[in-house]
């Protein structure tokens, strides 16, 4: 569907549009984005940025992000690769869940892994469970669980847990 074609009697255009509260201040901004991006944004009446959506760049993913009364990221849901959902969810420290697809830094159409991933509020402890690749290049439903130090263990769908050995670890 296309809606902005040509321009009618009456509208108004521009790439900066701001709402403002009785008090003169700005609680929600619809404005053009760096790389020709849109995004819409909410604020509070101090000014802190609580929600946006938006499409990052020209041709770049939809997003909507959430945030903390701290102003740090806390909800992000995007489409990524292929248009994958993605789901990460945030403390005041550290992503720690995320939800939906999960690529390499170099995705492709056999990079094909979902679950759900944890990590620990300080140490680096972990579990995920999901449909992930192997350390033998084999996708299968399983879990993954590691405390921070170094210790792993996984087991596909089926089988018993089981660590991992370490030369099997540093090859993914």
């Amino acid at each position: 569907m296309r809606w902005c074609h040509r321009i009618q009697s009456g509208e108004v255009r521009a790439t900066r549009f701001e709402l403002m509260d009785n008090a003169g201040r700005v609680v929600a901004l619809w404005a053009t984005a760096q790389g020709s991006g849109a995004v819409l944004a909410f604020a509070d009446v101090k000014g802190m940025r609580l929600c946006e959506l938006g499409i990052g760049g020209r041709n770049g993913p939809p997003f909507l992000r959430l945030y903390g009364k701290d102003g740090k990221e806390r909800v992000t849901a995007v489409l990524g690769y292929d248009d994958d959902p993605v789901l990460l969810l945030s403390d005041a420290h550290r992503a720690r869940a995320v939800l939906g697809a999960s690529h390499s830094d170099a995705p492709g159409p056999s990079d094909d892994q979902w679950g759900l991933y944890l990590r620990g509020r300080e140490a680096d402890a972990s579990a995920s469970i999901g449909f992930f690749r192997w350390w033998d290049n084999t996708y299968h439903a399983g879990v993954r669980l590691s405390d921070g130090p170094g210790r792993v263990w996984e087991a596909k769908a089926g089988t018993s847990l089981r660590p991992i050995p370490v030369h099997r670890r540093q090859g993914r």
